[in-house]
């Protein structure tokens, strides 16, 4: 037998059962007929097919065809109610998508278009008597040396079926002229479907406690080994085990030699290694060298009875082994590019961000919060660490340079990053940023100038923008900030005057050589700020790296057009007064 199909009505009754039965391999074709639904062989009266069944050794697939189909799950126990909200909905292939289907023993098939008919897939198990009066012939001989007989029923597949039954006979070689009685038994290979309905008590299932059938294998074995050489002759047969009962857990024999209590590894650890404490690891997670180390116990357990072991043998304690960073310690280092040491130490953080990876709803910024810290906008007299982009060089933002004038420490987006993984705020100076060649290029040192204010370093003096340099930046603001945080004492944006050109209290900076408002007097460029702030220490005012002269007619850069045309002043906007 195989798979059947029964044909029902809407309410689950039988109505017939289709003389078709479906093998491994083959392919049947769901098409509507009238009033009623037939599964084909094959495509071949050009009717509407509604879906495509295809059987193998394990089951079978549908895979619905121009319209959708509905596949109710039948009741595959004995107790087993079918619940019609379980039902599926089978939409039909097309060339953007394909949807298939498994189906199980007793599985329903319908459609939309016949509501009251219904087919069911049912699997029935093959039955086979061996020694029946029907078959005679096919009784097993005595003979040892018998073989089975040539025909076409002999089996020539290689791959193993599970929709044929095995037949499994034995018999016992008489050496006396009776007549011989063979004992045979008719095992039948139980299909998959048949053993997923099998009643399985919930009391057995997967118990590992011992059984009847474990005492009886344990009686055998202890008079097996009292008895070795005595022939033990079994006349009756083994009774079957419960599906659930074969697979266990393999039995272990722990000899008497073996069976005195070992010493504990942590008593071993405390007499040879006392300043030493192993982290102990969990059960499941055991090494094969764990395993190794006890098999290799209980084996000089045995031999101490034969001869004593070798004095310069060491045990497994005193052997050094590395020790294995713990999952957590691994992962921080795989992002961090120091360990999780020390922890900060001064008032709660108050961090600003220059171009950092980290935004302000970020996790990070949340921990941040949940550690009494805060995040800053803008760098102002509260705020006490920068962080900037990890592994990118530095850029010389308005926020960085107030920074540095105020001695605010500076460090990458990676120190919250790591504090976070951590569990606490970590220390800030192994988190400085690391730009050598930005530091060989503007000669520079960020580690001299890192945490130390630069709160002196213009002291005195005047700094003068003029209009066209003051154009050049998108906030001035912040440049006037910058500017009082490094001591100036005044910070204007004017034309400057010969008074201001004379004085030596005032720092002139312009736009480049062509600034028409800077005509007539020395001027420093832009870069003489920013890089008087990086470097740090004392400004020089007599170094040329900066120093340029203004001239008249010269078009260079912002005060290309005001150079042109000398000093005249722009022209107003709008009407002219009434006279």
């Amino acid at each position: 037998m195989g798979w059947i199909f029964v044909e029902k009505d809407a309410n689950g009754g039988m109505r017939r059962e289709l003389p078709i039965q479906a093998q491994k391999g083959q392919t049947f074709s769901i098409t509507k007929t009238a009033g009623s639904w037939m599964p084909l062989p094959n495509d071949k009266n050009g009717a509407m097919t509604l879906g495509v069944l295809t059987f193998e050794t394990w089951g079978a697939k549908l895979e619905a065809r121009n319209e959708p189909l509905t596949i109710n799950p039948g009741a595959h126990y004995e107790d087993d109610i079918a619940d019609p909200s379980e039902a599926f909905v089978l939409q039909p292939s097309s060339k953007e998508r394909s949807e298939v289907i498994l189906l199980r023993n007793n599985d329903v098939i319908h459609s939309s278009r016949l509501p009251n008919a219904h087919i069911a897939l049912v699997w029935k198990a093959p039955e086979v008597q061996v020694n029946s009066s029907e078959t005679p012939n096919a009784e097993i001989p005595d003979s040892e040396d018998a073989t089975a007989p040539d025909g076409p029923e002999q089996e020539t597949e290689d791959d193993e079926d599970l929709d044929r039954t095995v037949v499994i006979a034995s018999n016992d070689s008489r050496a006396t002229p009776l007549l011989s009685a063979p004992r045979t038994e008719v095992i039948q290979e139980t299909p998959t479907i048949d053993r997923i309905n099998l009643d399985v008590p919930l009391g057995e299932a997967f118990s590992t406690a011992p059984t009847k059938m474990d005492e009886m294998r344990d009686a055998k074995e202890v008079a097996a080994e009292e008895a070795p050489d005595a022939n033990v002759k079994e006349d009756s047969p083994v009774p079957s085990e419960p599906v659930t009962s074969r697979r266990r857990s393999p039995l272990v024999r722990i000899d008497n030699s073996s069976r005195k209590k070992r010493a504990s590894p942590s008593d071993v650890d405390d007499e040879d290694e006392e300043d030493e404490i192993p982290a102990a690891r969990p059960a499941k997670r055991r090494k094969a060298g764990d395993v190794a180390a006890v098999t290799a116990d209980k084996t000089s357990a045995q031999a101490t009875t034969r001869k004593p072991a070798a004095k310069g043998r060491k045990r497994l304690s005193d052997t050094p082994q590395e020790s294995t960073p713990s999952r957590s310690q691994r992962g921080s280092q795989k992002g961090s590019q120091t360990s999780f040491q020390g922890d900060y130490e001064g008032p709660p953080p108050r961090v600003a961000f220059s171009l950092s990876s980290i935004k302000s709803t970020s996790n990070f910024v949340r921990f941040l919060k949940k550690n009494d810290g805060a995040f800053l906008e803008k760098v102002d007299d509260t705020c006490n660490v920068l962080c900037v982009k990890d592994d990118t060089p530095l850029v010389k933002t308005m926020k960085l340079l107030q920074s540095i004038a105020l001695g605010i420490p500076i460090v990458t987006d990676q120190w919250l990053i790591d504090s976070s993984l951590a569990g606490r705020l970590l220390p800030l100076k192994p988190y400085m940023p690391s730009v050598p060649a930005q530091e060989k290029e503007w000669k520079f040192s960020l580690a001299s100038v890192w945490s130390t204010p630069q709160n002196t370093l213009f002291e005195g003096y005047t700094i003068l923008f003029t209009p066209a340099l003051k154009a050049t930046y998108a906030d001035f603001k912040e440049v006037e900030q910058v500017c009082k945080a490094v001591g100036a004492k005044k910070v204007v944006c004017k034309r400057p005057t010969a008074k201001d050109v004379e004085s030596a209290e005032t720092i002139l900076l312009a736009a480049d050589e062509g600034d028409a408002e800077a005509v007539g007097g020395t001027c420093f460029s832009k870069d003489f700020l920013t890089m008087s702030i990086l470097r740090g220490g004392a400004i020089d005012l007599e170094s040329e790296e900066f120093q340029f002269v203004a001239k008249p007619g010269v078009a260079v850069g912002v005060g290309a057009g005001a150079g042109a045309k000398g000093a005249e002043a722009p022209k107003k906007k709008g009407r002219p007064k009434k006279t």
